[in-house]
């Protein structure tokens, strides 16, 4: 033990540090590696009946009388370890389990973004409920202006589509004006005349078809300029409401920062006032003492004969031993 004490001794305090820190790191991951690892044992013994070996009749059971945890609990280990997934569950695991459920209700796709640009670690479990609720709002507010665009788009494709249909029955109807006039008559008519007959039949079939089509095509045009600005409006609206969350969002996280201030200072005034307190008593009574000690030696020097004083003066000091007795100084 002597050996041992000198060895350590004579490491430099860089070097006792630096092992410290060593023995820290290496407790953290292996915390970390636990929990996974715990779940994952729960999860087995659950899928597989393994209690029932153990004389157990439930997983609930089990996890209660014999793992010792509560059964709300194992069920959120596994939870969280079949939503998660091994890998992320581990690269994550050392803000603990209660973070990691919470981690575990953001989508698939936006949990690695989201443990990014989060410092989960560093928050408190109730400002990451409060991140994680205001993240679902948030996606639920824009799937809603989503499904809104992609009405409006298929709106706006339904009417393109009846464009097309117009303008091609259109375009029949043009052919079928530019298709000769057949005339039957009687009589032989003057070839000068029907051709004049004919040029304004065609010319008369024309302009209606195209004043149709030109009537039509505005119409519709109308609705698809006002499918247009749906669309535009919704996408304004959305980036106007992502905007609006960032800010809320900002604001509160803030409010909830100055809180948190707010609390701390409150619990350091607190725990000050607390000390102080116990200091003026201390010294109030440390006086008392003073002055009760002085009056006890006054007292010794007026005593009758050498007898009494040395008595006085024995009990005097058997006060003060008791006393060092009491402090921790002193021999029992």
């Amino acid at each position: 033990m002597e050996l041992m004490n000198t060895a350590t001794n004579t490491l430099s305090a860089e070097e006792q540090a630096r092992e410290l820190h060593n023995n820290i790191v290496y407790n953290y991951r292996a915390a970390a590696h636990h929990l996974v690892e715990a779940a994952k044992g729960l999860k087995e013994m659950r899928d597989t009946k393994a209690y029932l070996s153990l004389g157990m009749e439930s997983f609930e059971d089990y996890t209660e009388q014999m793992a010792g945890i509560k059964a709300r609990q194992a069920y959120t280990y596994i939870s969280t370890l079949e939503r998660l997934g091994q890998p992320m569950m581990e690269e994550h695991s050392s803000i603990g389990i209660t973070k990691l459920s919470l981690l575990a209700e953001i989508t698939p796709v936006e949990r690695e973004d989201f443990a990014a640009e989060n410092d989960l670690a560093g928050m408190t479990v109730k400002e990451v409920e409060a991140l994680v609720a205001e993240n679902t709002r948030r996606g639920e507010q824009i799937t809603l202006f989503e499904e809104e665009r992609a009405e409006a788009k298929a709106k706006l494709e339904e009417r393109e589509d009846t464009i097309a249909d117009l303008l091609e029955e259109i375009e029949q109807l043009k052919r079928q004006a530019a298709e000769p006039v057949e005339v039957t008559a009687t009589v032989e008519p003057d070839p000068a005349v029907l051709r004049q007959k004919e040029r304004e039949i065609r010319d008369k079939l024309k302009k209606d078809f195209e004043k149709k089509m030109e009537a039509e095509k505005a119409k519709l045009q109308k609705e698809v300029d006002a499918a247009k600005k749906t669309v535009e409006q919704a996408e304004a609206d959305k980036a106007a409401v992502e905007e609006r969350i960032r800010r809320e969002m900002t604001d509160a996280y803030e409010e909830q920062i100055k809180a948190l201030r707010a609390d701390k200072a409150a619990a350091e005034a607190k725990a000050t006032a607390s000390h102080d307190e116990v200091v003026q008593k201390f010294a109030f009574h440390f006086e008392a003492v003073q002055r009760e000690f002085e009056s006890m030696m006054v007292l010794v020097g007026q005593a009758a004969d050498s007898d009494t004083a040395n008595r006085l003066t024995g009990a005097a000091l058997k006060l003060v031993r008791q006393m060092e007795r009491r402090f921790g100084g002193g021999e029992e």
